[in-house]
């Protein structure tokens, strides 16, 4: 069911990017990538972009009387799209419109084209041409503005190939771009590409400035009114005529014997007879960034560009959540990241819909302050998985960490009423549909910014300290490596360093906050299951995994087959045991199935039978001599038969003889009973893990330090409450040394409580060659010194400390790996 879920989302979020990547046609018909934010949709309403002619709009309010002329920085076709009446367009974005079945009029005024302005008063040189423009040593400027840059793109590739294509201009603009001569809206430069009528009023007017319509060819480009409902021809024909009286022509309108063609006609290519290769240009601000100005090569240089690195991000960040849902263990830490996937997830699809989508400025503008909830809220989210790192039960939000959130939603609360005060981000304009584009940062900005990189620095410094104990610790380097390059981003970005303001602040943030986490998860800072599916696997204990369809999802090495009736009780989710035979069989609920594991209790099954024996000996004498008789027997048919089991008998005989003598001497009183009892019940676990390990002695060279930090929590486990064992042993150990280790702990239990000690924590530790077991200890330091002198077999390769501490003392043993000699 997860995995359902979570190929619906990825699914989801495929289909939504790509709804929201521009289509060829959208790109080429209105190439403005600002949004003006002007809210149109009133009736009567004409749209004129910013650089229209004031004597076309003159023109128009005279004959269209009915209309409000609304003049737009950027986008004046989407906003008709949006709701207005009429705009001043282009054929080549009318066109299309109306062949697609749009029922709309277009009405050509008209003709511009892409022609070179060369200012005689800065510069004589020869120019007939784009050729002669290349090799030109004046500087040549281009308008940036859209979608007049798009025309002028297209003009130039058409003038030498014959197409419409991005590699042709690239080439031709990048030599001149490589020269230094390359110059972007500088008015005063000395040669000007434009996109404009040649015998207009205004060029007319400077007398020092020659209008060249290139010796190669150029693009034209009709311009008209494109209307919802159809217009009057009489009031078509009067803007016609107020248009040519300012110089404005349309030439393919030259029937009357008053107007006269302008000598170079035959170098102008309508437009408009190439839509299909307008269509198929598309967007040209990755060619032009890349392959003319040389920038942007290293991120995405266009809207499609960056709609699919999104959805690359958003795939990426939704895999990573079901890595966390399924490896992650602790429920702070994962409720931590999935916190922190939403917001990464949120920050990109707000980011998204605001690139892709035309919105109110008001709206724009807010989905631009909405961002500081994200910037703002992943800092905090990081604090709080760095306190529940360590923490493997419950999560923990300590107040210092509410404080911080309280900080973070005071500086949100100042940047959503920024408009108010302007203490963030001041406007120069008096235009809110520009606030977007001209203003500066203020002193809450860098408020903002200190206090995102102090408090994301604090979380990384916490959580390194907090899991500097990590085996895989070495790793910690590639999340060190990415947490200074964002916290130089960052800064670079908002001090407007170039390389640095390339890259979306969206995608790069997100990147790096997204790349830093899958490093601290892999490096070992995070606590994870993620290496232990091959512990599992590989232990020898006779244990499976299965989900609640009854299916085994994990097997250890020495795992045997589950039988009918385990499978079919898998919908059982409580925790059952029951014993068959020589084995004891328990299960054990888990999130998403249960735990089913066997061992095998032959030798204790075999114990308590010669204690039952033991016991019925005590009780008729004649039987006791009948049994010994009988135990003697088998012992030596056992030593003949198997020198190992003579072996194992020597190890655990002091132990089953203390028992016996435990039985024997049994008091009546219950709670002795119950204490002696639970003496013989440790004697017997150490008798069986003891034979187990001199048995293993015998195959293997060396024990695992898992399989003896298992003995020891199974030991601890059968001791009372308040005594505690720690294993942080991580190397191979001899036998002898982890046989020394594990009697060592087992008579330290004893002893602790035959003589009443309230308290006890036992920590095992490796040292260089020395394997170390520390007890700290409440109660009489000398009752316990005593009995361990009493109990402690005389070894050389032994060395015991210890310490008195107030009401508490310490015990050190000190063992020499391979049984050498302490010094």
């Amino acid at each position: 069911m997860r995995g359902i879920y979570i190929r619906k989302l990825i699914f989801f979020l495929l289909i939504l990017s790509l709804l929201l990547i521009p289509s060829g046609e959208q790109v080429w018909a209105d190439q403005g990538h600002d949004l003006s934010g002007q809210t149109v949709g009133s009736l009567e309403t004409i749209i004129f972009s910013a650089d229209a002619p004031e004597a076309v709009m003159k023109a128009v309010e005279k004959a269209l009387p009915g209309y409000e002329i609304k003049q737009v920085k950027g986008r004046s076709l989407a906003q008709f799209l949006a709701g207005a009446d009429a705009v001043l367009a282009y054929d080549v974005q009318a066109l299309p419109l109306i062949d697609s079945g749009a029922d709309f009029h277009f009405y050509p005024l008209y003709t511009e084209a892409v022609a070179i302005a060369v200012d005689r008063g800065q510069t004589d040189a020869d120019i007939k041409g784009w050729e002669d423009l290349s090799r030109a040593s004046p500087g040549v400027n281009i308008n940036s503005s859209e979608p007049q840059l798009h025309y002028i793109w297209a003009a130039i590739s058409h003038a030498f190939s014959g197409k419409i294509d991005n590699d042709t201009t690239a080439a031709y603009l990048a030599a001149i771009h490589k020269s230094g001569r390359l110059q972007w809206d500088h008015p005063e430069a000395p040669i000007h590409i434009l996109l404009g009528a040649p015998g207009a009023d205004q060029y007319r007017a400077d007398k020092n400035r020659e209008i060249i319509i290139p010796a190669e060819g150029t693009l034209s480009f009709d311009i008209g009114i494109l209307s919802r409902r159809p217009l009057s021809e009489g009031k078509i024909l009067y803007i016609m005529k107020e248009c040519q009286n300012s110089g404005y022509e349309l030439l393919d309108s030259l029937q009357s014997d008053a107007v006269v063609p302008p000598p170079d006609r035959e170098h102008l290519h309508p437009a408009a007879s190439l839509l299909a290769e307008f269509a198929a240009l598309g967007d040209i601000t990755a060619p032009l960034s890349r392959n003319v100005l040389g920038i942007k090569r290293h991120v995405s240089a266009d809207a499609r560009e960056h709609h699919l690195v999104s959805l690359f991000l958003l795939i990426l960040i939704t895999f990573w959540m079901a890595y966390v849902k399924r490896h992650i263990i602790h429920p702070g830490i994962r409720r931590g990241f999935y916190i922190t996937g939403i917001l990464l997830l949120g920050w990109i699809s707000v980011s998204l819909f605001r690139y892709s989508l035309f919105l109110h400025p008001e709206a724009e503008r807010y989905s631009w302050y909405f961002y500081y909830a994200f910037i703002l809220s992943l800092p905090i989210v990081s604090l709080y998985v760095a306190v529940n790192a360590d923490k493997a039960e419950d999560s923990h939000i300590p107040l210092w960490i509410k404080i911080c959130g309280a900080i973070s939603a005071g500086f949100l609360l100042l940047v959503l009423t920024n408009d108010l005060h302007q203490w963030v981000f001041d406007f120069h304009s008096d235009n809110p549909a520009e606030w977007g584009r001209e203003y500066t940062r203020e002193l809450g900005f860098k408020m903002i910014s200190i206090w995102v990189i102090i408090s994301q620095f604090a979380a990384f410094a916490l959580m390194l300290a907090k899991s500097w104990d990590s085996p895989r610790r070495k790793r910690a380097v590639w999340p060190a490596l990415i947490f200074p390059v964002g916290m130089l981003y960052s800064i670079m970005y908002n001090l407007g360093v170039p390389f640095f303001r390339e890259i979306p602040l969206t995608l790069g943030m997100s990147s790096l906050v997204f790349l830093f986490w899958a490093a601290v998860t892999y490096s070992g800072l995070i606590p994870s299951n993620r290496y232990y599916h091959e512990l599992f696997a590989a232990s020898s204990l006779d244990m499976q995994i299965i989900d609640l369809n009854g299916e085994v999802s994990f097997r250890s090495a020495g795992a045997s087959p589950l039988e009918a009736d385990i499978v079919a009780g898998k919908s059982d989710r409580r925790k059952t045991a029951r014993s068959e035979k020589d084995t004891l069989v328990w299960t054990t609920p888990i999130s998403g199935g249960s735990v089913v594991t066997r061992e095998n209790i032959q030798v204790l099954n075999e114990t308590r039978n010669a204690l039952r024996r033991v016991t019925q000996l005590l009780e008729e004498e004649n039987q006791i001599l009948a049994q010994k008789e009988q135990v003697q027997s088998r012992l030596i048919l056992l030593e003949e038969q198997n020198r190992l089991a003579n072996e194992v008998n020597e190890a655990v005989k002091g132990k089953i003889q203390k028992m016996r003598d435990l039985l024997y001497d049994m008091d009546e009183d219950p709670v002795i009973q119950r204490k002696t009892l639970n003496q013989i019940q440790r004697l017997a676990l150490f008798c069986k893990r003891r034979s187990e390990l001199l048995i293993h002695s015998k195959q293997h060279q060396t024990y695992p330090a898992q399989e003896l930090c298992r003995l020891v929590q199974e030991t601890a486990g059968a001791a009372p409450d308040e005594f505690v064992a720690f294993c942080q042993i991580d190397n191979q150990l001899s036998y002898q040394t982890a046989a020394e280790l594990y009697e060592y702990f087992h008579i330290a239990n004893d002893i602790a409580c035959k003589t009443g000690i309230g308290s006890m924590t036992v920590r095992f530790y490796p040292d260089g060659k020395d394997q170390y077991m520390h007890i700290l200890a409440d109660g009489d330091r000398e009752d316990f010194l005593a009995a361990l002198e009493e109990e402690m077999p005389d070894r050389g390769n032994i060395e015991i400390s210890h310490k008195e501490l107030g009401d508490s003392f310490t015990v050190i043993f000190r063992v020499r790996e391979g049984g050498e000699d302490c010094a």
